[in-house]
């Protein structure tokens, strides 16, 4: 599609919205439009790629990105110069103000894929998708599986927080916290959760 053009990928962890950016990014080294993957320095997978600069998904596949200050989204708009047609961007709920950075990129007629987890740890939905779920043409929802009791059948639309095998305290004002489904006594992990099995905390 020509741009203007805001695309999402909404959901729960595990759902394999990184994938999907991923696979839309190797999609498009192999044409001839320009593109640039960006992701918040804050964003960890597990350690995956703590030491380098890259998109990578729980199952493998990694794409390479430019790294940026959450607290600073605009400096994003650095990088994308007039040649460049799709911008992706993975994790977009670490990013403070970024929904001003992409209705700039929207003036410019940029293509832009993004991706977000729904809501935080205490089951808030981040300002970034009240944004973006009226103004985006394009989305789709992906959801990791329930961990509860090693697995239920149900989509893990929720994200539950533990410091060892106790809930995390919801704090709004500081409701994103790095972590992921790895973590040991003492460290911040997270499991989805669906509907029936998740607790506010």
């Amino acid at each position: 599609f020509n741009g203007p053009l805001l695309a999402t990928y909404l959901g729960g962890m595990g759902g394999g919205k990184t994938l999907r950016l991923i696979g839309l990014a190797e999609k498009l080294s192999r044409t001839r439009q320009s593109y640039r993957v960006f992701m918040p320095k804050n964003s960890m997978r597990e350690g995956l790629n703590a030491d380098k600069e890259a998109i990578v998904s729980r199952m493998g596949p990694a794409v390479d990105a430019t790294v940026v200050e959450a607290d600073d989204p605009g400096e994003l708009l650095t990088y994308v110069d007039r040649g460049t047609e799709v911008v992706i961007i993975d994790e977009a709920h670490m990013f403070q103000g970024l929904e001003n950075v992409l209705e700039v990129l929207l003036d410019k007629k940029k293509v832009i894929h993004v991706a977000s987890l729904t809501s935080d740890y205490g089951g808030v939905m981040f300002p970034i998708v009240q944004y973006i779920l009226p103004r985006a043409e394009r989305l789709e929802f992906h959801y990791g599986a329930c961990m509860q009791n090693g697995g239920c059948e149900r989509d893990g639309i929720f994200s539950q927080a533990f410091i060892g095998k106790k809930l995390f305290p919801y704090n709004a004002t500081d409701n994103v916290k790095v972590g992921d489904v790895e973590g040991g006594e003492g460290e911040l992990r997270y499991e989805p959760r669906c509907i029936e099995h998740f607790e506010i905390p």
